[in-house]
């Protein structure tokens, strides 16, 4: 197969594939970024194919993925800073569509070089959560489901069997064996710091990941922390060490998110043919 271009983008720890989205047919996209994820070839938690000029991410098990705008963000903003006359190459601001969620985000990108800072201005969906007692909590995102545990009330995975025996039962408990994406958050709050650890499992790619960070599942937990504390602003430690940083309007119609983005890498990517 002919070799692809890409870019790896660390948003708050969850590493990020960027490829053309007319670099392979559309069929083939979970199977190559199945592979390019591997530890052996570009070793990352996610994959998505953009196309730039028209503001479009499409992850690669169609699933949204907030860290993965954010990232989408930071490229659009590089993209602009390298064209001739760009006269603020610091700021870019766009509305983007991405895969699972419906209609367009905001987003403003400030920074340079090889790091920024992107905020993601987000419509949200009218009561998406549901108590489901035992300290969980079921919230229903477009393109993307999250059951949040409080680990108080429910121990972590300790090993990766027990993790997708978790995962599959969980999902089954709960039929969310159709979703095209979902995670499992056990959280917690020590001290003045809330917790979080993320495993997310794509239904396309077959892919059962322990994220260094999810912004999805970050902004899970503040809507169910709002519902319950009417907590407006929160700050999410990810695994990563990074944070993530969620504020929801006064009637909970819109959502901030925000986080750190790093280019970590692009060049050139030799699938070879086993990959399809």
């Amino acid at each position: 197969m002919q070799p692809l271009s890409f870019s790896k983008w660390d948003p708050a720890g969850n590493t990020t594939l960027f490829f053309p989205d007319n670099a392979v047919d559309r069929s083939q996209w979970a199977s190559l970024a199945a592979h390019a994820l591997k530890s052996q070839a570009l070793c990352a938690e996610q994959a998505g194919f953009i196309d730039p000029e028209g503001r479009r991410l499409c992850m690669a098990g169609g699933e949204f993925c907030l860290n993965a705008t954010l990232a989408f963000g930071a490229l659009l903003a590089r993209r602009k800073a390298a064209m001739p006359g760009d006269s603020d190459g610091r700021s870019y601001t766009a509305h983007v569509t991405v895969s699972g969620w419906p209609g367009s985000i905001f987003l403003t990108s400030r920074g340079s070089s090889s790091t920024w800072h992107v905020q993601a201005q987000i419509p949200l969906p009218s009561q998406p959560c549901t108590d489901l007692g035992e300290g969980r909590c079921l919230v229903r995102l477009p393109g993307i489901s999250h059951l949040l545990l409080e680990r108080s009330q429910n121990p972590i995975a300790s090993d990766p069997e027990s993790a997708g025996k978790t995962m599959n039962e969980l999902r089954s408990r709960y039929e969310l064996e159709n979703e095209a994406c979902v995670g499992i958050i056990w959280w917690e709050k020590k001290a003045q710091t809330l917790l979080m650890t993320p495993l997310v499992f794509v239904r396309e790619t077959a892919t059962l990941v322990w994220e260094q960070a999810c912004g999805s599942g970050s902004l899970a937990l503040a809507l169910a922390l709002d519902r319950s504390q009417g907590l407006k602003a929160c700050s999410l430690q990810q695994p990563s060490g990074a944070f993530l940083h969620v504020t929801l309007n006064a009637s909970a119609q819109y959502a901030t998110v925000a986080g750190e983005v790093r280019l970590v890498a692009e060049g050139t990517y030799w699938p070879g043919y086993h990959v399809f």
